[in-house]
């Protein structure tokens, strides 16, 4: 038990960084980490210390294999001075001397490689705000939901799941009650340029990479060997297979343009230097410039022949669907596309001065009828919170139209009743029959009590304030919170968690308490429960039990 002590105190003198590598190596919730104890706890583990002594760099490998003195950290410390781990293979340990040569460069394939990835996770932020993707455990989305966004990037499947994951793990997305919802972070990234974009995803590649290990590296990489072979280099313990953490950060570093096959790209140096302001400088001239023209057809179909600047994009993307993203795109018009944009708060007026704007001329009459049409339908069906079940209501003044969404075979699994002639129920959560309403072609909207149309934008910033905390940084903090309350707080906070730990691993403890005529005594005891602000105490010794007020301890230590 001495040896969880030993660890939190050392986890404890940590910098922020370390600790989020920490964590990101853990993965899974970090929900049930209270304190630094917790901490320790798992990471004394006999399977958990591999797993976090695999993943060090080479140099710190020397240095806790004692082969060298100079990667000193309070942790690696603690493993050099214990049996923890045993090095079997000291070749894997040795430097390695071979140095392959490097391909020419070619940042113009690597800056198409970034820009579809941009491209792909925009589709996906987009396409969440229309669609309810459904988190399908370690699959990430289901088999026809990736075929779908397969489709509109023309991409591989995986592609778009590797994609998918890499949104994830930059957090634009997170799972909330089994399905899949864009965070705070999504918003911002909407509103941010293709250069800004690859500037966050980045620092989410440098995240996993670890900090300590990016400057190591960079050295391996300025030698002329291919990424890969750097990361093999840097990390001899480390899994590579396509689904380890590792296989992880050499697919999104192709996708993010940093290396393509044996090329290293001229911005990778620079980011691995902590210098992103000069790598984001330098990818910007190989991505695509955009430009501000689309071409609008007179069947609803909208072509925008090279890329959008994030302004006209995000103005364009509020009333269109998209068919084909791409160095040119193309998209549709229709009475759900437009509906949607009116939903977010635009006007018909608005959106006919934008395409006006980007075509740079008269609409097509269809484009007209459309948007006439449209502003005829919109909150013809609207569908209303139930605070009471927790299901919705959807109501119309149509009673026809009602009647035939009861009919509607499609939707049968969502169990609507009739109860009156301008009202149906479901069981079902309002946003729940919203999207299926969408997904058959009904111009459904969503309403509060008063009738007024709830933007969808708004579904963003809820779902990141209902997200648990998978943010590592988050949970630095909170571990650091709840360090410094324990040590500001009495000294009776600390020793109830040294015994609560002791009855935890039935480990024998040395107590100092004052007892009776306030005379200081030491005992070793066993320590079985806690109630009432008393310790129960088995005094091997004495061979009797003893009951001692917590509030007359003053220090406890492990044996």
């Amino acid at each position: 038990m001495s040896q969880v002590l030993d660890l939190a105190g050392r986890l404890r003198a940590l910098t922020d960084d370390e600790l989020v590598r920490l964590l990101r190596i853990r993965g899974g919730s970090s929900t049930n980490l209270k304190d630094f104890f917790d901490l320790a706890e798992w990471l004394l583990q006999p399977k958990h210390m591999t797993q976090y002594v695999n993943s060090l760099p080479k140099s710190a490998l020397l240095y806790v294999s004692g082969s060298n003195n100079d990667h000193a950290s309070p942790v690696l410390d603690f493993i050099r001075s214990g049996e923890f781990v045993q090095f079997e293979d000291s070749k894997v340990l040795s430097p390695i001397e071979t140095r392959q040569p490097t391909s020419p460069n070619s940042d113009s394939v690597a800056g198409i490689h970034a820009f579809e990835s941009i491209s792909s996770i925009t589709e996906l932020v987009f396409d969440l705000e229309h669609r309810i993707l459904r988190d399908v455990g370690k699959q990430g989305i289901s088999l026809a939901d990736a075929k779908r966004l397969a489709a509109l990037t023309g991409k591989e499947l995986d592609f778009v799941r590797s994609v998918f994951e890499l949104s994830a793990a930059a957090g634009l997305i997170t799972p909330i009650d089994g399905r899949w919802a864009l965070t705070l972070r999504a918003a911002d990234w909407v509103g941010s340029t293709a250069e800004q974009r690859w500037g966050l995803l980045a620092s989410t590649w440098l995240e996993l990479l670890g900090f300590g290990a990016a400057e190591e590296l960079g050295r391996e990489i300025s030698r002329g060997v291919s990424l890969e072979k750097a990361l093999r280099d840097c990390f001899p313990l480390e899994r590579f297979d396509a689904t380890s953490r590792f296989g992880h950060i050499l697919t999104y570093a192709n996708l993010l343009g940093l290396a393509i096959e044996h090329t290293v790209s001229t911005w990778t140096p620079l980011l691995l230097k902590g210098d992103r302001a000069k790598a984001t400088k330098l990818i910007s001239a190989a991505l695509p410039k955009t430009q501000a023209r689309i071409i609008i057809q007179g069947d609803l179909s909208v072509i925008a022949p090279g890329p959008l600047s994030t302004d006209d994009e995000r103005e364009l993307r509020s009333f269109v669907e998209i068919e084909q993203a791409g160095l040119a795109s193309r998209y549709r018009m229709s009475a759900l596309s437009v509906s949607f944009g009116m939903e977010s708060g635009l006007s018909v007026t608005q959106i006919r001065a934008t395409l006006q704007r980007l075509s740079g001329g008269a609409l097509p009459q269809p484009v007209d009828y459309l948007l006439n049409d449209a502003v005829k339908r919109f909150g013809r069906i609207r569908v209303v919170e139930d605070a009471r079940s927790g299901g919705c209501f959807v109501t119309s003044t149509d009673a026809t139209l009602l009647t035939e969404l009861a009919n509607d075979s499609r939707l049968k699994p969502y169990n609507l009743i009739r109860l009156d002639s301008i009202c149906l129920s479901s069981r079902f959560a309002r946003d729940i029959l919203y999207f299926g309403l969408r997904e058959v072609g009904h111009c459904a909207i969503r309403s509060d009590q008063s009738g007024k149309p709830i933007s969808p934008q708004r579904f963003v910033a809820n779902a990141a304030q209902k997200a648990e905390s998978g943010d590592w940084v988050q949970t630095v903090a909170r571990l650091r919170e709840s360090d410094l309350s324990i040590s500001s707080s009495s000294d009776d906070e600390a020793i109830m968690r040294q015994i609560l730990l002791a009855i935890k691993s039935k480990a024998k403890i040395s107590v100092v308490f004052t007892g009776q005529n306030d005379v200081e005594q030491t005992m070793l005891l066993e320590p079985s429960g806690v109630a009432n602000g008393r310790m129960r105490a088995r005094d091997r010794k004495a061979d009797i039990e003893r009951t001692i007020p917590i509030a007359n301890i003053s220090s406890v230590s492990f044996l």
